[in-house]
């Protein structure tokens, strides 16, 4: 039996939602304080742990890279039959941490007020406190790692993480979050350089190169793969395409996001143009190969970056964007890059983890929020 994709994310939450709980829980413990050791109590829980926790647990969110994990390990174990590795839902975390402390510090670089609805950290606590948290998210894994007696359940035989899984997973993060930097950190170079006054075409963000970013930028999705692959026991091969599936479901998910920016939501429309964001629909309008003539191009560049421009003019430009196409090519650039991942799925064996990471592709490209 097939189970629906919304079913299987409302089953998993209430144990992702535990092991997150726990694992601050166990970080504000005097157990763990006490092994660190050299450490000021208060300024620990108060400029690092406190912080990151609110970020993790008050931000919320769908929880969808420890469901990653969960995913591809069981996809993994179809083929062998082997029973799910006994600390997969505290080491399945360890993404969705990552992911929050990018979100801290892409908040701070985008100068961005929100997330979620909520105050960005930086708002809460000034940019210094919140670039110290930010990072911290970064390091985290390494209190589960080199003390899993504290964080891990089970019996004290059983808190132990094999070498070769410890080092696996501190080498995938070491990787992906290099990429996460590096993505977000091109994006940021683009806006702050006015992408859309560039001539050289060295320096014009192109598809290719903004497919390349939206993948680094999401780097946390693969990452949370690769942990689900290597709790499962995935070979060389199999980790391979586990990383292309993920890079395709992160630039699904960022040019959906760049297509619905488009139009109202809780920023009004066209967020994006107000910004001056790199996003794909406004490349791909102001490429040399684009549909659009060049007085709608012209329209169009010298709105973008314009924070004053009003809501008529954003429609005005949505609208051109949406009869030349643009908004459209941009969805096929997204559902091409599901598709791709489901292709890349079929090669591992058939059963509900695979027909749902599946389902999540193609919700990644087709959401409507």
């Amino acid at each position: 039996m097939v189970v629906d994709l919304k079913e299987y994310l409302t089953s998993r939450k209430a144990i992702i939602e535990e092991s997150l709980t726990g694992f601050f829980d166990n970080l504000r413990s005097d157990e763990y304080i006490k092994a660190i050791g050299g450490v000021d109590r208060h300024t620990f829980l108060e400029g690092i742990v406190n912080p990151i926790r609110r970020s993790v647990i008050e931000g919320g969110g769908k929880r969808f890279r420890p469901v990653l994990t969960y995913l591809v390990d069981e996809v993994i174990r179809k083929g062998t039959g082997n029973p799910p590795y006994r600390h997969r839902d505290v080491l399945a975390i360890i993404p969705e941490v990552l992911h929050k402390g990018t979100c801290v510090v892409d908040d701070i670089q985008d100068k961005s007020d929100e997330r979620n609805g909520l105050p960005a950290e930086h708002i809460r606590t000034g940019i210094p406190l919140a670039i110290g948290s930010g990072t911290g998210h970064y390091l985290l894994h390494r209190a589960i790692l080199d003390h899993p007696e504290i964080f891990l359940t089970g019996n004290n035989g059983e808190k132990i993480i094999g070498e070769k899984i410890k080092a696996s997973i501190g080498e995938s993060l070491e990787q992906e979050l290099l990429r996460a930097i590096y993505g977000q950190n091109s994006d940021v170079s683009w806006k702050e350089n006015e992408w859309w006054k560039l001539t050289d075409p060295g320096q014009i963000p192109t598809k290719e190169s903004y497919c390349k970013m939206a993948a680094d930028k999401n780097a946390a999705v693969v990452l949370a793969m690769r942990i689900g692959g290597i709790l499962g026991g995935a070979s060389d091969e199999q980790m391979e395409d586990i990383k292309a599936i993920g890079n395709n479901i992160s630039v699904a998910f960022q040019i959906r996001d760049d297509v619905l920016d488009m139009y109202k939501n809780h920023t009004g429309y066209g967020a994006d143009i107000k910004e001056g964001s790199p996003s794909l629909p406004l490349i791909m309008a102001l490429s040399p190969d684009s549909k659009l003539d060049e007085k709608t191009k012209t329209k169009i560049r010298k709105n973008i970056g314009n924070s004053r421009v009003g809501s008529r003019k954003l429609v005005d430009i949505v609208n051109s964007l949406e009869a030349g196409g643009i908004l459209e090519d941009s969805q096929k650039v997204a559902r091409d890059s599901a598709e791709t991942a489901c292709y890349v799925l079929d090669e591992f064996p058939e059963g509900d983890s695979r027909e749902l990471l599946k389902a999540l592709a193609n919700y990644a490209a087709n959401r409507d929020k």
